[in-house]
């Protein structure tokens, strides 16, 4: 069980989007600026999809990282931690969060039952008020079976959302990449779920509130897993921080630049002097005068090619 989605604001007085950016560099994540105060901020191995978006606004930043980049911070990056605590560190509020929970169950098994105790187009499967329930379906070609994803509440303002999927059928199609079957059940919170408030504790340890919303006529809660509480409104805190020196940050980050290589790369087309020249290039953008070792004579920057 993990999270899958998350989406956090703070005050613009009082931000962490400095703190995470310096962190999503350490970690080798590229950015591509989306217009004024939009940063999306991408890691090379992952899907184009998955993504991590800093937003500055006036009065607010906002930051959503998708279910992908999650994944990669918490199993490649292994910095899921200092995410969680960078985020904790401002007063902030966690406005939307998708807890994901996967079972080794044939989608196409999960959609026929749940298409018996789903006949209807609605549903109070969630809560006290009936919510629209829609299928997409579609035949698989190895057996003729019909699969696909069941919403609840989809595109509606309800506080928490389902969605079951066979996750087997959703990648293959999608991304090509075969899995074991597998199913997926997909809740979805927003910021005030029962009056209260979610906060990272949930995105960190998601499992009291994954079963206090699912239904007991789709999955069976385990024994053992604490009673949910709701924010208390101040925000949860991280227990602790790793402090990276700068130097750190920036070394790990320049060892991990493909962008570098490829420049080095361009510059060695240049001569025995291209490296100098994409060396003093570098300084003259940052404002830095080059002197002692660095003063052999570089080549000329070539002309830009007409077309």
């Amino acid at each position: 069980m993990k999270a899958d989605q998350l989406n956090v604001s703070c005050s613009s007085e009082r931000s962490c989007a400095d703190d995470l950016e310096r962190l999503l560099v350490s970690i080798s994540a590229q950015p591509t600026n989306l217009g004024p105060g939009k940063v999306l901020w991408r890691f090379p191995s992952c899907e184009l999809k998955n993504s991590v978006i800093v937003q500055r606004r006036r009065a607010h930043h906002l930051f959503s990282f998708s279910g992908g980049a999650l994944e990669h911070i918490r199993q490649v990056s292994r910095w899921w931690d200092d995410v969680l605590w960078t985020l904790a560190s401002v007063p902030h509020t966690v406005t939307k969060l998708d807890i994901a929970h996967d079972l080794g169950v044939d989608g196409a098994d999960t959609i026929e039952s749940l298409q018996a105790l789903v006949p209807g187009e609605s549903s109070k499967l969630l809560g006290r008020k009936s919510l629209p329930v829609e299928w997409f379906l579609a035949r698989r070609d190895a057996d003729d079976r019909f699969t696909g994803t069941m919403y609840i509440g989809r595109g509606t303002s309800a506080r928490v959302k389902l969605k079951v999927y066979d996750k087997a059928f959703e990648r293959r199609v999608n991304a090509g990449i075969l899995i074991l079957p597998t199913t997926r059940y997909e809740l979805t919170f927003m910021k005030d779920y029962k009056g209260g408030g979610i906060s990272l504790r949930d995105a960190c340890e998601p499992e009291r509130l994954f079963w206090d919303a699912m239904p007991s006529e789709l999955l069976s809660r385990p024994s053992g897993v604490a009673d949910w509480s709701a924010s208390d409104g101040i925000g949860w805190r991280a227990p602790g921080k790793v402090d990276r020196l700068p130097a750190e940050v920036l070394s790990r980050r320049l060892e991990d630049s493909a962008e570098l290589d490829v420049l080095t790369r361009i510059a060695d087309e240049m001569g025995p002097g291209g490296r100098v020249w994409l060396l003093r290039r570098l300084a003259d953008l940052l404002g830095v005068e080059v002197q002692g070792s660095l003063s052999l004579a570089p080549v000329a920057a070539p002309e830009a090619s007409e077309g």
